[in-house]
């Protein structure tokens, strides 16, 4: 499975992306980062996980427009981890419940110079990893492989 739990609560849950050789991107970022830095993100993937879908804040979790589309950042000032996030409905009638998946891809720390070069290649970097998750391949229930894709293909493979 290309997908490392971190954290998981009731509506919220985020993984890593494990790519193949085992590497892990934005792990590899969070252990090299300071211990607060790692702190602050820990506390936004625990709101994360107990928010869910209803998770949005313009200064710690967000997503990406323009190049940057589809995917969504946890930041904490300059350090960013770039993110896909998944939304599904679970449950029936009246039991039926949102629940967010976010998939950490790749971080790297913003230098002061803003919107620079270095922004633009470290977001087309996380969209060639959002790539290469989409076309990860998992077992079904019946051993075969099939790609993980988001959420609305897997529900049209249904």
């Amino acid at each position: 499975m290309p997908l490392q739990l971190l954290v998981r609560g009731r509506v919220g849950t985020v993984f890593a992306f494990v790519r193949a050789g085992e590497r892990t991107p934005a792990m590899d970022f969070l252990r090299v980062s300071e211990r607060s830095v790692q702190n602050k993100f820990n506390g936004s993937f625990d709101a994360f996980s107990k928010l869910g879908a209803d998770y949005e804040n313009q200064n710690r979790f967000k997503v990406l427009h323009a190049y940057g589309k589809p995917l969504w950042e946890f930041k904490e000032h300059a350090p960013r981890i770039y993110t896909v996030r998944e939304v599904f409905a679970v449950g029936e009638g009246d039991g039926r419940v949102q629940i967010a998946v976010a998939i950490l891809l790749d971080g790297w720390k913003k230098e002061k110079d803003g919107k620079a070069k270095e922004e633009k290649t470290r977001i087309a970097s996380a969209l060639s990893l959002y790539r290469e998750y989409m076309d990860a391949a998992v077992r079904d229930s019946y051993g075969n492989q099939i790609p993980l894709g988001t959420a609305t293909e897997r529900a049209c493979r249904r």
